[in-house]
């Protein structure tokens, strides 16, 4: 046997071991069935192996050996680009028949976000006494603590502008499936079916903005590190928002939407104007911050107020509204967030009045 037949049978081994392996890694994803012909046995190592060809022609001869390394690394790169897209038909499959059901979902029962809040609450609170007994100076601000506050702000930030657009995107839909107007606007603020049942997808991205909250954690952490204060509408209002979540995903709550795309909206911009401060810069809109958060709590209370007085009228035959519409969630989900939000809205007031309006005052009075 000469070299250059040693050299061409070897060179034929390597590629159709190089495919078979692809075609392994395929398997592995459940998808071996379209990259064989219908009927044949699954086993490579007797069988030739089938792929799919641009033009329809399969790229291997009769005995299963690849005519040249070439045909093989370009029909590999051919099984990748398939495979690739056969996972993501996949996984959007799955957001589409996406169900938040308690014990089976991740982090769906209650112990999840209670474990998480004493975690971290004891965490922050372990953290401040170790710092003041061990070491007195906080971490430097220029270190790697500076970029990871400055990478954590921006991510939270786009990730919040991605996550309100993928939901205002489901509620649009839903809006223009109903035919717009008036009914359209109550399809999407109170009826149960198409956010609990036709849309998927919206469950799912309540779901993300569910565990979003869980990283959301770290920004005391960061602070506490840094040497700031925290105060105690910091650590609540963390805490308290995680369990808020979970709560209305839990109740299958419907006007649920209301306060998770405010919240994402003020976290866009919040999270943005922490990225920029990390890295000393200053935006002019800073002081709008505290007011588009107290606007934001009249505007969840008052939307998750209404709600709840729709299923009192629909249960009570009342006709406040025509249709008895009926709005999705439970009583105690209700109760429990209107608490939390109005609760929200109190300490951001109070923080509102102590940190610019009696400090506008004492500084007039100097000036005086």
């Amino acid at each position: 046997m000469t070299f250059s037949s040693l050299h061409s049978t070897h060179t034929r081994t390597t590629c159709r071991i190089r495919v078979r392996d692809t075609f392994r890694s395929v398997a592995k994803l459940r998808l071996v069935r379209a990259c064989r012909p219908p009927g044949s046995s699954p086993n490579r190592e007797e069988t030739p192996v089938w792929v799919p060809w641009p033009g329809g022609s399969p790229a291997v001869d009769s005995t299963g050996l690849w005519d040249s390394c070439l045909v093989g690394s370009v029909a590999g790169k051919h099984v990748r680009i398939e495979a690739w897209r056969w996972t993501m038909q996949a996984a959007m499959a799955y957001v589409d028949r996406f169900q938040f059901r308690v014990g089976e979902t991740p982090l769906s029962e209650w112990k999840a976000p209670a474990i998480a809040c004493l975690v971290y609450v004891g965490t922050v609170m372990g953290t401040k006494v170790a710092m003041r007994k061990v070491s007195k100076k906080p971490m430097a601000k220029d270190g790697p603590l500076r970029f990871l506050n400055v990478l954590h702000n921006f991510f939270l930030s786009f990730s919040s502008i991605i996550l309100l657009g993928l939901i205002a995107y489901e509620l649009m839909k839903i809006y223009t499936t109903a035919g717009g107007g008036f009914h359209g606007f109550f399809r999407v603020y109170c009826d149960p079916k198409p956010h609990q049942n036709v849309s998927g997808k919206l469950v799912f991205y309540y779901y993300l903005n569910y565990l979003l909250k869980y990283y959301e954690l770290l920004d005391t952490m960061i602070l506490v590190l840094a040497g700031k204060k925290t105060a105690f509408l910091h650590v609540y209002h963390h805490a308290a928002t995680l369990t808020l979540c979970w709560s209305q995903l839990y109740t299958l709550s419907t006007v649920q939407w209301v306060p998770i795309t405010l919240n994402l909206m003020v976290h866009f911009f919040m999270y943005y104007y922490y990225g920029m401060a990390s890295l000393g810069r200053q935006v002019w809109w800073k002081k709008y911050l505290t007011t588009g958060q107290i606007v934001q709590f009249v505007v969840d209370v008052f939307a998750c107020s209404l709600s709840l007085a729709l299923r009192h009228n629909a249960e009570a035959n009342m006709n406040w509204f025509p249709g008895n519409t009926w709005c999705g969630g439970d009583y105690w989900g209700a109760y429990f967030g209107i608490g939390l939000l109005f609760s929200y809205l109190v300490l951001f007031v109070q923080f509102f009045i102590a940190t610019y309006l009696r400090s506008t005052v004492s500084s007039k009075r100097k000036r005086a």
